[in-house]
């Protein structure tokens, strides 16, 4: 009986290496798939499972600051990409004939030599010329103003799932295949970090200035800056403007050059002698030579060129005491391969200490500018940290921005369970929902933000939590109350009614 030596999988499911002295048993199974103890398995019908996206984020854009009561014009960032290529082929060929007759003719008499010689040489070539060109070019571009941009590429999917029966185990699935194809490949897109399945926890509010001072940069290095950096004047002259381009570009040139030749040569030549007595004789040669020259060039080249243009538009404040200066920094993480925007703000007006001079306590909001007042209060610095894997349960924190140059006191912390309501004036109120947790005489330093830990607090999956903040600065239910929802991605249920 003959070894087998590698591995088999017999209808038990088991591996297994045969050996010479193994039964017929053993080998008529794995050699025959007889299912003797009835343990085989079959696959069933398979199940599509909707399409799955799976993207990689290249880079976030975070829109440019400004203060939106001061500003006159709101920043513009404008990110663009530039993809061209060439490609060309030329093709040279060359065919070259040439002919030649020679003949010598050498007469002696009385020891004299008379020698005549002719020579014809005639010639045709031929040359033609062929060239081939194509070039490519793709252009992308995005203006930012208000909104933080991601920029990723994107992968689609279809899964089809495979059931799998025992026989032994009537009908019961006792395990599935899953087979994943493919349906859309690398798609590059542009969504807002506002999108309710993005989880971005901003340390700033678009349109807050005083939130950017601070604003984290942890982990960013200068050496990880891809741009010098350069600082710019917010001027309240409405004439003028301050804007900054950067502009990165990579060309890649290979090229590729054949030549070949054919070279066919033929020739012959005849030689008459004829002497007549001592005193006359005569000498004639004739001789033909043909060359056929054939052959040619051919010469590819392809260009690549990759480039990143990135400009600043930062328009003017209403008035020259409220100055300010920005420096835009763009990183490049090498580990990461991630290209991030941030900024450094510095406030260089003479009134700015007096326009922030009332302590006001904020959550950072992710429609500022939404006229919808449940998503103008949606904010994402209720964060929420899951208990275990499953992520039925979260405890929560919540993050509180000082927007003043000056310290704050006195505030008092209320978490809801629940969606707040709209009353008859058509502002927030938290009448009807359950006060579960109440913190009381936070301080908060200038331009900071500090964080409420709830710990004993456990919101569970699919629900809606309010905090509403009270304090002697807030004089309106709109500026007090926020909500959020655990997870995020719920709170496009009201998102998208609104």
């Amino acid at each position: 009986m003959k070894e087998c030596t590698l591995p088999v999988w017999i209808d038990s499911g088991e591996l297994f290496e045969p050996k010479p002295n193994g039964s017929t048993a053993q080998l008529s199974s794995c050699a025959l798939k007889t299912d003797l103890l009835g343990d085989s398995i079959t696959l069933g019908g398979p199940k599509l499972v909707p399409s799955l996206t799976f993207g990689q984020v290249f880079a976030l854009y975070q829109s440019a600051p400004f203060e939106v009561n001061i500003n006159v014009t709101h920043p513009q960032m404008t990110i663009s990409f530039n993809s061209s290529g060439q490609e060309s082929n030329d093709v040279t060929t060359h065919a070259n004939v040439i002919n030649n007759i020679n003949e010598s003719l050498t007469i002696g008499v009385w020891g004299q030599s008379l020698n005549a010689h002719f020579n014809n040489t005639w010639s045709q070539a031929k040359v033609a010329h062929l060239g081939l060109s194509s070039i490519s070019d793709l252009n992308t571009a995005i203006n930012i103003s208000q909104d933080d941009i991601v920029h990723l590429t994107t992968n689609a999917y279809n899964i089809w799932i495979y059931p799998i029966y025992q026989k032994s185990k009537s009908e019961n699935v006792v395990s599935e295949v899953s087979i994943i194809k493919p349906i859309r490949e690398n798609i590059t897109t542009f969504i807002p970090t506002n999108n309710p399945d993005f989880f971005y926890d901003q340390d700033y509010e678009s349109g807050m200035l005083l939130s950017y001072v601070n604003a984290s940069k942890k982990g960013l290095k200068d050496s990880n800056l891809l741009f010098h950096p350069v600082s710019l004047p917010i001027l309240g002259d409405r004439s003028s403007t301050s804007s900054i381009s950067y502009m990165e570009s990579n060309t890649t040139l290979q090229s590729d050059s054949i030549t070949k030749d054919v070279t066919i040569g033929a020739g012959g030549s005849l030689t008459l002698n004829a002497q007549f007595g001592s005193l006359f004789s005569i000498n004639n040669t004739l001789s033909f030579n043909h060359t056929e020259t054939s052959g040619n060039t051919s010469t590819s080249s392809s260009t690549l060129t990759k480039g990143f243009h990135i400009s600043f538009n930062f328009g003017n404040v209403k008035d020259d005491v409220y100055q300010f200066q920005v420096t835009p920094l763009v990183y490049h993480q090498e580990k990461t391969n991630l290209l991030l925007i941030k900024y450094d703000v510095e406030l260089t007006g003479s009134k700015w200490h007096d326009y922030f001079s009332t302590p006001k306590p904020v959550l950072f909001r992710i429609f500022p500018f939404s006229e919808d007042i449940l998503s103008h209060s949606y904010t994402r610095s209720i964060r929420f940290t899951p208990i275990s894997e499953e992520g039925n349960e979260a405890t929560l924190s919540i993050m509180i921005f000082n927007n003043s140059l000056n310290p704050l006191s006195n505030l008092t912390c209320r978490v809801y369970d629940g969606l707040p309501k709209l009353d008859q004036e058509n502002q927030m109120t938290t009448n009807d929902l359950v006060l579960i947790k109440e913190v009381d005489n936070l301080s908060i330093d200038a331009a900071i933000s500090t964080f409420v830990e709830c710990h004993d607090v456990v919101i569970k999956k699919e629900s809606f939590v309010t905090v509403e903040l009270v304090h002697d600065s807030l004089l309106f239910k709109n500026q007090k109350i926020y909500w959020s929802s655990y997870p995020y991605n719920k709170s496009s249920q009201i998102l998208l009614l609104t």
